[in-house]
């Protein structure tokens, strides 16, 4: 997405690239690639080639970010913030890091990048369990029974 600064603890705001320049190793800088906002088509061309997709949020509430890349079949390292626990089953279709604890992100991040064959499996594991929970069809019926549900239940109230 678009580089909107990263907070700084004193709170000044600080470009992605300036971070990174100021806090990774020169070794590794090459290995940074921000991109900023792109185009969908592009999005999923790199998650095709991508070891992981990383969503770091603080807070979350319907991942479409990792929904996306599940049903891409790209292994999936999230926070547990908001709705991703429901969306990502730890060790089985991703990875869940407590939210806000770096090291854990990191410890997480290892698991996945250090066993390709097991990141392989939760990436297949993913995309057919969104398939089968999160495809249009399936959440527009359960949608749709919801609202008969809480309809039903308004006529039935006396009033």
């Amino acid at each position: 997405g678009p580089d909107r600064g990263l907070r700084q603890p004193d709170g000044t705001l600080t470009s992605i690239n300036a971070f990174v320049a100021a806090t990774v190793p020169a070794h590794l800088r090459d290995r940074v690639d921000f991109r900023g906002a792109l185009p969908q088509r592009e999005v999923f061309a790199l998650r095709a080639d991508a070891a992981l997709t990383l969503l770091a949020s603080r807070w979350e509430n319907q991942g479409y970010t990792a929904l996306e890349a599940m049903l891409q079949g790209c292994p999936v390292v999230s926070s547990d913030a908001g709705g991703c626990p429901e969306i990502i089953e730890h060790g089985r279709t991703g990875l869940l890091a407590r939210t806000g604890d770096s090291i854990d992100l990191a410890a997480q991040l290892a698991r996945m990048l250090d066993d390709p064959a097991a990141a392989a499996a939760m990436g297949a594991q993913a995309r057919r369990h969104v398939v089968e929970n999160h495809a249009a069809d399936k959440v527009a019926a359960q949608s749709l029974a919801l609202y008969e549900q809480v309809i039903a239940h308004r006529a039935a109230r006396p009033r």
